[in-house]
C-alpha cells in the first residue's frame, strides 16, 4: 500500500475514533472495525459485523458503514451526495482515493449516524 493511502487511513482511523468513540475498535475480516455487533438476516445468514469499518486496497480506501436510514435506505445512500465530487457512494460505503478529497463534516455526521442507528439484521443483546 502506497504510503499516501496508509497516511489516509491513519488519518481516517484517528477520525473515527474521536467522533465516535464509543464504537470499540477492533479486527474485523482484515480491516479496521469500530462497533462489533451481532446481525441475523430474514434469509437465515447471520454472524459478526462492525458498524464501521476501514479497507485499503492499492488505489482506494473504503470507508464500509452498516446503518439504516429506513427501511429500505442506508444512511450512505442519504450522505451520496454530500461527502465530496471524488468520493464514490454505494449503498453501504464510501470509496476515495485521497481523503483530502472528501468533505469531512458530513463525514462526521456520517459515522455519528451509524454509531446511533441500527445496522442491518441487528440482534439484540
Amino acid at each position: 500500500m502506497p504510503a499516501a493511502r496508509r497516511n489516509d487511513v491513519r488519518r481516517l482511523d484517528a477520525l473515527v475514533r474521536a467522533t465516535v468513540p464509543a464504537l470499540t475498535p477492533h479486527v474485523h475480516e482484515g480491516m479496521l472495525g469500530y462497533g462489533a455487533y451481532r446481525y441475523r438476516y430474514k434469509s437465515g445468514r447471520e454472524g459478526e459485523g462492525a458498524r464501521v469499518a476501514i479497507g485499503a486496497g492499492a488505489r482506494h480506501v473504503t470507508l464500509h458503514v452498516a446503518a439504516l436510514a429506513g427501511p429500505e435506505e442506508t444512511l450512505v445512500e442519504q450522505f451520496a451526495g454530500r461527502l465530496g465530487a471524488h468520493a464514490r457512494t454505494g449503498r453501504t460505503t464510501v470509496q476515495f482515493s485521497k481523503l483530502a478529497e472528501v468533505e469531512l463534516e458530513p463525514l462526521r455526521e456520517l459515522l455519528k449516524g451509524a454509531a446511533e442507528l441500527p445496522p442491518p439484521g441487528l440482534v439484540e443483546p
